[in-house]
């Protein structure tokens, strides 16, 4: 095929338990109208026969079977270390695409959306990325609409479970696009990427990926946008939870690795709500399974994730700090609010809710959440 204009980036991993909602993802690509892209297929590593499935689904695809190729791994290396290969991929067998599609095989588009997204990100020079109206499927409530950080290093999703009805119909900027489905152009990927030409830190397999990526626009001069175009439908955190079952462990991980990354002023504060957070999670699971196993695994998360910035630092040379983290749109916080959050999750997210709407107020002239 002529080189296309949009690589779709599609990943999968021993996805025979969630395979309706795997191929429904697919079917959702096969109906986009939008004739100028390729889809490229990353297995992971699987051993469950899922992307047999998967290659027989394409196969029996008149659309897809032109516009697919698929890169088999040896072995799992999680949702970074994956994509820093179709990345690398794309650089040598279609140096001239423009538009870089992330999407989970947990998530379904609507037919309009890429044609729609890949032509604002036209209109906006310094974008380097788009998201839209992401629903969680099968309801009209809102899964993510962009998604904000704030000093702590915390994210929140914007208009989490509001009804899309809701939606403010206005474009805005975000701290980053969530990777179940956005759009980046390749020029400025290019220009922003890692050492080595890894666009993810390998080694932190998922959860430091699509939040770091933009902020790593942000720190080379670009913004990350959000559209109110409702462009997919979503199943959050299907993968980890049916198939690997180890998402605290790598949330935790890459959470810790981050703050020590990006040593915003309260960067102590941060580590201790972290800590605090992690050991009263793990406490909870333990009373709740009664399995020591859960303070273990905490404990490790937290511990690997010192090492996983060290090695990160080393690799990448990523250290962001003084005047380059203004660059970043981060909420911001007061001392005394950074307090506020070594409280009971409770209290905690009453106050998050509403700091983040008068953030959004004042800066965006609307009231959202």
């Amino acid at each position: 095929m002529n080189e296309p204009e949009t690589i779709i980036m599609w990943l999968n991993y021993n996805s025979s338990k969630i395979l309706k909602v795997v191929l429904r993802s697919l079917e959702s690509i096969e109906n986009l109208n939008y004739e100028k892209y390729l889809l490229l297929i990353i297995d992971n590593g699987s051993t469950d026969r899922s992307i047999d499935a998967i290659e027989k689904y394409v196969q029996q695809s008149y659309t897809l079977r032109s516009k697919t190729k698929i890169i088999k791994l040896n072995h799992n290396l999680g949702f970074t270390g994956a994509h820093n290969i179709a990345w690398k991929y794309l650089l040598s067998r279609y140096p001239g695409t423009k538009f870089l599609a992330f999407l989970n095989n947990d998530a379904r588009v609507t037919s309009e959306s890429l044609d729609l997204m890949t032509e604002l990100l036209k209109s906006f020079p310094r974008t380097s990325g788009i998201q839209g109206i992401i629903k969680i499927w099968n309801t009209r409530l809102i899964d993510t609409f962009g998604n904000y950080v704030d000093e702590l290093l915390n994210t929140f999703p914007f208009m989490n479970l509001r009804n899309i009805n809701e939606a403010p119909f206005k474009c805005f900027i975000i701290t980053y696009a969530d990777g179940s489905y956005c759009v980046y152009k390749v020029s400025i990927l290019k220009k922003i990427m890692l050492k080595g030409n890894d666009i993810f830190p390998s080694y932190s397999f998922a959860y430091l990926d699509d939040n770091l990526l933009g902020i790593l626009s942000y720190l080379n001069g670009y913004n990350v946008l959000s559209v109110p175009i409702a462009v997919g439908e979503h199943y959050r955190g299907l993968t980890f939870r049916k198939i690997l079952g180890t998402m605290s462990y790598f949330s935790d991980r890459s959470h810790i690795a981050q703050i020590l990354l990006i040593n915003t002023r309260y960067k102590i504060p941060a580590l201790l709500n972290t800590i605090s957070d992690t050991i009263r999670r793990a406490l909870i699971n333990i009373i709740a399974r009664k399995r020591l196993i859960t303070i273990n695994t905490s404990i490790r998360a937290m511990y690997d994730g010192i090492l996983l910035a060290k090695a990160i630092k080393v690799k990448y040379g990523l250290n962001v700090k003084g005047k380059c983290i203004s660059k970043i749109p981060l909420i911001k916080l007061q001392f005394k609010h950074v307090l506020e959050r070594m409280v009971p999750p409770r209290r905690r997210h009453m106050y998050i809710i509403k700091h983040i709407e008068n953030a959004i107020l004042g800066k965006y002239g609307f009231k959202c959440i």
